[in-house]
């Protein structure tokens, strides 16, 4: 009987120290269902999304030449090519290497670009994010690529000039 006494006073005690809270105050401004909030997106292309694979014209590889000067893989010496190898990039994703024909692609993503250099005679498939700025200064001084084939890890330091 004492504990029943007990356990009554503890739950009075309790359900009459609980307060509601008012959520109201949350809840003041009734919203409009007819209004548009998505009127900012038409200034922009495709909704504000940036396109995947979008290649800027002024950064466009084709017609031009580079050449292969050095390279270094992991944190080896630094080896020299003489002559060095030649990389013609022949129309956008069509590049010719030491002759040879194969693929690149080249992506943009704000200031950086991304590389992707695809079964090069020397390295295999090898992708490397790159300054936006590469163009105009017409080199890639010792850049990092990746090994991007199917059981190669690592990377390689790659220096490359733009001739024409």
């Amino acid at each position: 009987m004492k504990n029943t006494f007990y356990s009554v006073i503890t739950l009075v005690v309790l359900l009459s120290s609980c307060t509601k809270e008012d959520y109201g105050q949350y809840h003041e401004v009734p919203e409009n269902p007819t209004e548009d909030t998505t009127s900012w997106e038409a200034a922009y292309q495709n909704a504000g999304t940036l396109p995947v694979n979008a290649v800027n014209d002024t950064n466009n590889l084709a017609g031009t030449t580079w050449v292969l000067t050095e390279y270094r893989e992991g944190n080896f010496t630094t080896i020299t090519l003489n002559p060095p190898d030649t990389l013609v990039f022949i129309q956008e994703h069509m590049y010719s290497y030491n002759g040879q024909i194969y693929t690149y692609g080249l992506y943009s993503s704000g200031n950086v670009w991304k590389l992707d250099l695809y079964d090069s005679m020397r390295f295999g498939y090898i992708s490397g994010s790159i300054p936006g700025s590469f163009m105009q200064l017409g080199e890639l001084y010792l850049k990092k690529f990746y090994y991007n084939d199917i059981g190669m890890t690592g990377h390689v330091f790659i220096t490359m000039i733009k001739v024409s």
